[in-house]
């Protein structure tokens, strides 16, 4: 019996992390994680997610750590509600579609985050990197004082 408590009890530990995606609506947050899950982005172009989306049967493990992704509706009637969902979030992604315009909302979204969840690390995603009108990232990192990792959620490659 001893010689296998180890296995029986390894199967049964696990640390459970809360990671929420947010960003305004249309900046590709569904879509990264599509492209996360190794699925193909949605047929026919944008489609809102509606409040929240969480999905526990595409949980992440890595040995024995549980990734449970939000995906939070980036509209500006939900946003409201994102303080509610922040609660015990272990992990924020910001995901920008690199436009100026929509990099000078992510700034006000990013004071507003780092008041709601205050402990939580939040991680810049400089989306859609493949548009003519894409700022660079370093730009976007400069204007929103965060390490900002660019990404074109449409290509695996990128």
């Amino acid at each position: 019996m001893r010689d296998h408590l180890t296995d029986i009890i390894g199967e049964l530990i696990f640390t459970r992390l809360k990671i929420a995606f947010v960003g305004s609506g249309g900046v590709g947050k569904t879509t990264l994680l599509r492209l996360l899950f190794g699925k193909e982005p949605a047929p026919g172009g944008y489609t809102p997610t509606i409040n929240v989306s969480v999905d526990s049967s595409e949980t992440i493990q890595f040995g024995t750590f549980l990734f449970v992704i939000w995906d939070f509706a980036g509209q500006a009637v939900f946003q409201d509600l994102w303080e509610f969902y922040f609660q015990g979030t272990d992990m924020i992604f910001l995901v920008t579609d690199s436009s100026f315009r929509n990099v000078m909302q992510t700034k006000s979204l990013l004071r507003t985050i780092r008041g709601d969840a205050p402990e939580s690390p939040i991680f810049i995603i400089a989306n859609k990197q493949d548009l003519p009108e894409s700022m660079e990232a370093t730009k976007i990192q400069r204007l929103l004082g965060a390490k900002t990792v660019p990404m074109t959620a449409t290509d695996k490659k990128k």
